[in-house]
Parts: structure tokens; C-alpha cells; sequence
């Protein structure tokens, strides 16, 4: 479920050829990707709107003496404003986040919409360059997925195996996690998310201010497509008066 360190590899490589020494991480949950990229070098800042996750962020770091954290937020993405945590070369919004904008149930399609725009407008005041995916078969035609073992998940320090049984229903993408932990199966979790279309985030990152998007591979992914959006035309963050502020 969470990156390989091949993957965080591969993913500090691509930063670097392209000259990026600091990395914002919008969407950082447990922070495997961003941790192991300041350990390779680059200066980060990490983000996510769950307390005891950037706790454990935190604390990982702290027991590993990460030095390059150059700071850490707990922002709804509509507050992550220049004027509280500075511009960095690059964000990254991955493991799909970008399709919880609306939250995780209760999904309105054209509400989750506008705030998937207003979400890429205010990463582009961040940053010039963007990388953020979509799982591969995430498109309203395919209807019912079965990923039998998609991962693990660490519970009271083991490894349990987890299985999600994901069903596309119209613009709404359901994910039903299932865990069995000593032979008992657990009380099913359910979540909800935007079923954004791959041409449809090449288009709102455009309007969002990224006008070259490009479908990139980083080796030993194997559930998302990726994209790197970027603006050429301006390498820093936008004005504050083009951003979408909410406070």
C-alpha cells in the first residue's frame, strides 16, 4: 500500500534532473515518499490535514534524525497560502488524493469539481511544477474493480494483508477496504471519492495555470498514472492577488 524505497528512488531521481531542491508535500499521511526524499537530499515540507498523522510524521523523523524538514503543516488545502508557508521548485499530491477534495462520503459531483479546480489553482500558487496521479483504471466506464491484495496494513505492529473491492457508480468511485486479522474478518470501511477522469485533470490542471501536463513513468509504480504539470512562463508562485484564498 505504501512506497517502496525503489519507487522513492526513482522519485528523487526524477526531481533532480530536473534541477528541483525542495519539495512540498500536500497530501503527506504517513510521509514514507517525502521522508525518504529529504534523507536523499532535497529540503521538504510536508502538509496534511490529519493531526495524528503529521504527529507520526513527526515523531518517524525525529527517531531517524531527519535533517531537512524545513517545516511541517496541518492546512485544509485551501489554506496552504504562500504568505504561511513560502513557495518551493515542486509539490506532489499523490496516492490520489486530489479526489477526496469534497471529503470521503456524501460526494457531490459538481461540488467536488469546483473544489478540485480551486485545490490545483492554490497548488499552483505554491509551486511551478505539480506531480499528482490517478489510479490507471480510473475512468466512469469501468464499473466494478476487484483488487484482491492491493497491500498491507500495520495493525497493532503486524502486517495484515488488504483487500479493497472498488465499484465505479456514475462520477462517485467507492472503495470498500476489507481486513481479516487472525481469521476474523473485519467491519468493512467505506469511502467515497470524486472519480476523476484522466482527461479531465490534464484539463483543470490547465485552467489551473499548469499549460504543459505530461504523463510521466517512475519506475516500480504499479497502481497510479502519474502527471507533471508545470509552468514554464512564470517559475515561482502566482501573485497573492491571483489566489484563490479561503480562509
Amino acid at each position: 500500500m505504501y512506497p517502496d524505497e525503489t519507487f522513492i528512488e526513482h522519485l528523487y531521481q526524477f526531481y533532480k534532473d530536473r534541477g528541483i531542491e525542495t519539495v512540498g508535500d500536500w497530501s503527506g499521511g504517513r510521509g514514507k515518499k517525502i521522508r525518504g526524499l529529504a534523507e536523499r537530499g532535497l529540503t521538504v515540507v510536508y502538509n496534511d490535514i490529519n493531526t495524528e498523522l503529521k504527529a507520526l510524521f513527526e515523531a518517524d523523523c525525529a527517531r531517524r534524525d531527519v535533517r531537512r524538514i524545513k517545516a511541517t503543516h496541518e492546512y485544509d488545502w485551501v489554506q496552504l497560502h504562500p504568505s504561511r508557508i513560502g513557495t518551493v521548485d515542486a509539490g506532489q499530491c499523490l496516492g490520489y488524493s486530489i479526489g477526496y477534495a469534497d471529503g470521503g462520503s456524501n460526494i457531490n459531483p459538481a461540488r467536488a469539481r469546483a473544489k478540485i479546480q480551486t485545490v490545483l489553482h492554490n497548488f499552483r500558487a505554491l509551486s511551478p511544477r505539480l506531480l499528482i496521479d490517478l489510479y490507471k483504471e480510473n475512468e466512469p466506464e469501468r464499473h466494478t474493480i476487484n483488487i484482491p491484495e492491493i497491500g498491507t496494513m500495520n495493525v497493532n505492529g503486524e502486517e495484515v494483508a488488504l483487500r479493497w473491492d472498488i465499484r465505479h457508480d456514475g462520477q462517485i468511485r467507492r472503495i470498500t477496504r476489507h481486513l481479516t486479522i487472525d481469521g476474523v474478518a473485519c467491519r468493512p470501511v467505506e469511502r467515497e471519492s470524486y472519480l476523476l477522469g484522466h482527461a479531465e485533470l490534464e484539463e483543470m490542471l490547465k485552467a489551473a495555470g499548469f499549460p504543459d501536463v505530461k504523463k510521466v513513468e517512475i519506475q516500480a509504480e504499479k497502481h497510479y498514472d502519474i502527471y507533471f504539470a508545470q509552468d514554464q512562463r512564470r517559475p515561482v508562485g502566482l501573485d497573492l492577488e491571483d489566489f484563490k484564498f479561503a480562509s
